[in-house]
């Protein structure tokens, strides 16, 4: 996972990269940290995971910074650091992930580091299925819904469909803390898809709309508000 940490405070940065190690040792495979004290726009046009940017370098504006690298990676996770508290509201054009306050760094990056724990595993989480005789790990990020039919499970993600076996009970008691949800008795769902959310049945991205069985509206509710809070 590729982390790039810009502020052109040297000492402030290098404390974010140590505290971020101590925090996520054990917990992220293959951690590769960069700090960025100048040319901060290097990295516009790499691949990065998780961006920690002060708002007001020298010379630069860190907000349009981050909107050139979003260009590139979409999914990437933003956390803006600074000692100007009045800019928050002008970050929200490129929906940040937090803001840690540069005052109030260890309360603010406890919380932040809490959520992002939470973010990390259901955003790069994996899960094992088996695909007729071959064992396959997909990306949960990529999973768009699973449908039970009988005892087979077909298991629709972006980059094609595969076929399981198993019941859909079993497949969410294994997976429920990641980001999928059940919806209907032989349907699962992945809320980070949900584009709008109506009394009784959800919006899904792609423009289909998908009602939310009785029997669980109150799970349904539980960990879409679950996953509002820790994003």
């Amino acid at each position: 996972m590729k982390i790039v940490i810009c502020d052109d405070d040297v000492n402030f940065s290098s404390l974010i990269a140590d505290d971020f190690k101590n925090y996520f040792y054990g917990k992220i495979d293959n951690l590769d940290i960069t700090i960025i004290n100048h040319n901060f726009t290097f990295y516009t046009d790499y691949q990065v995971d998780i961006c920690f940017m002060d708002i007001d370098l020298i010379n630069e504006n860190g907000i349009e910074i981050i909107k050139k690298i979003k260009h590139k990676n979409k999914n990437l996770i933003t956390i803006f650091i600074s000692s100007r508290e009045d800019l928050v509201f002008d970050t929200f054009s490129v929906e940040p992930f937090q803001f840690i306050r540069k005052n109030h760094y260890k309360s603010d990056l406890y919380d932040t580091f809490q959520q992002l724990e939470w973010k990390i595993s259901n955003q790069y989480a994996k899960i094992m299925i088996r695909d007729n005789k071959r064992y396959i790990r997909l990306d949960v990020e990529e999973i768009i819904s699973v449908i039970s039919i009988m005892h087979d499970l077909i298991i629709n993600t972006v980059n094609g469909t595969y076929y399981s076996t198993g019941t859909l009970k079993h497949f969410y008691e294994e997976n429920k803390n990641k980001s999928l949800v059940q919806i209907q008795k032989n349907m699962i769902i992945n809320i980070d898809r949900i584009y709008a959310i109506t009394k009784n049945s959800i919006l899904y991205e792609d423009g289909k709309e998908y009602e939310i069985g009785r029997v669980y509206r109150n799970d349904f509710k539980r960990k879409y508000e679950e996953y509002i809070y820790d994003n």
